[in-house]
């Protein structure tokens, strides 16, 4: 007699993991590389009133990676009494730029710390050129903006009171999730400026950038969800970095077990069907 499994009923049991644990938080156990740690020490290095110029180059499709290591750089950055000007090339990435502000803000003022808008960090909005306008933002940030997103001169913006170049940036963060992204930031501003510099990529990016971290052009950068998961652990703050990562590992394990007791009910059936015909 032969034997089917519906295929739904593991489809809908990866959902119910998905779904159940994205709310149900919890805490694996993480072993950060030192290419997060990098990224980490080089935020905790910097003196508070330092200025970070947060380059963000992904749009909504790249979110579900670099939304989580983005909020949880942003969370650590303000908390830590450092001031964030944001920029983009990406025409998309402006609005997601306003999102990961305006929840790190709120979460950080449940905490009984408030952050402004203009004096601690601001969003510049999208500047069109590409490579010419990365190179342009190392020589002058407020002629490449002369405003904001919101519209507001930049250099009425109490952050910009003694900022005109990366000579005043502390640190250049870049998120980016293609081209141009990190290796454009790295041969534009970072060799040509000589400012300290990290990154955070999706998962399918992280490779290209091995030999800028051995090299010391880049001081760390995250990779992917785990990426973002690491850097949630070392700030010990869960957040969607970690929950993707457990809903990730254990859709792996239900899977797992469920190709161990296939295989088990498969050699059983063989088994018995053999010793049947012996009989």
């Amino acid at each position: 007699m032969k034997k089917s499994f519906d295929r739904r009923w593991l489809f809908l049991a990866v959902g119910l993991v998905v779904v159940v644990f994205l709310r149900i938080p919890f805490r694996l156990k993480y072993a950060p590389n030192q290419k997060t740690r990098g990224v980490y020490q080089a935020v905790e290095s910097l003196p508070p009133g330092s200025i970070v110029y947060l380059a963000v180059d992904y749009g909504p499709s790249s979110q579900a990676e670099l939304l989580p290591m983005h909020e949880a750089l942003v969370y650590h950055m303000l908390k830590r009494d450092l001031r964030i000007i944001a920029g983009s090339v990406w025409e998309s990435a402006p609005p997601v730029t306003d999102k990961a502000f305006e929840k790190v803000a709120a979460v950080l003022r449940k905490e009984g710390i408030e952050k402004k808008y203009g004096e601690d960090y601001v969003n510049l909005g999208f500047k069109a050129g590409l490579d010419v306008a990365i190179a342009k933002i190392g020589s002058s940030i407020p002629e490449t903006y002369p405003k904001d997103y919101r519209g507001a001169p930049v250099k009425e913006l109490p952050i910009f009171e003694d900022v005109e170049n990366f000579d005043q940036i502390g640190l250049l963060c870049n998120l980016s999730a293609g081209s141009p992204g990190a290796r454009q930031w790295l041969q534009q501003v970072q060799t040509r400026y000589n400012v300290r510099m990290v990154a955070g990529v999706t998962a399918v990016m992280a490779p290209d950038l091995y030999s800028f971290f051995q090299s010391k052009q880049l001081e760390g950068f995250l990779g992917g969800l785990v990426g973002a998961a690491e850097y949630e652990y070392l700030i010990e703050r869960p957040g969607l970095g970690m929950a993707g990562m457990n809903v990730q590992s254990l859709s792996h394990f239900l899977i797992l077990g469920f190709v161990i007791v296939g295989n088990i009910i498969y050699f059983w059936g063989r088994w018995k069907k053999r010793k049947e015909e012996l009989e």
